[in-house]
């Protein structure tokens, strides 16, 4: 999560490269949002969304690796 807000588009495409059946557009979408929220009462809440998108992303990558 940490990655993506600060590397943007470079540690996205890492994450798809990691974790080959991850709906791209939804990350995408809420990655924006979350740079949009930055600074706002908002930013937790997407940030938050972030997390759990990314979540379950690497915990399905795990699945299917293990």
């Amino acid at each position: 999560r940490d990655r993506l807000l600060a590397e943007g588009d470079a540690a996205l495409t890492e994450l798809v490269f990691r974790c080959p059946g991850i709906e791209v557009a939804p990350l995408r979408d809420v990655l924006r949002q979350a740079r949009r929220d930055a600074g706002t009462p908002r930013h937790t809440a997407t940030v938050r969304q972030l997390f759990q998108l990314v979540r379950s992303a690497l915990e399905a990558a795990d699945a299917d690796a293990g």
